[in-house]
């Protein structure tokens, strides 16, 4: 009976850790908005790989891999431009902002 009852909670625990199709499983990411609060634009960089411009005063979302990334955002616009970091520890299905300069 004991036996019985640790194989039904070991099938009740993988059924809730179920992986979709693409391997991707529910909460195995997070979002992270980044918000440009500036006139300018910024390049934004997740890990140091730059994922593309940020125009000024809009926001964009990206997805994340759980886990620890640094994520950086840099002023296209000037000879001396802001640079602002963030490390962010992504748990599965949150939702982080990294708002800048």
């Amino acid at each position: 009976m004991k036996k019985l009852l640790l194989a039904a909670i070991a099938i009740s625990t993988l059924a809730g850790c179920s992986k979709d199709a693409d391997n991707s499983g529910p909460c195995m990411t997070g979002t992270v908005l980044f918000r440009n609060l500036s006139n300018d634009t910024y390049k934004m960089y997740i890990d140091g790989q730059l994922i593309g411009n940020i125009q000024p005063n809009e926001s964009s979302d990206k997805p994340f891999e759980i886990g620890k990334h640094i994520l950086k955002a840099e002023q296209v616009t000037s000879s001396n431009p802001t640079i602002r970091t963030k490390e962010v520890d992504i748990v599965g299905c949150d939702n982080y902002e990294f708002a800048f300069p």
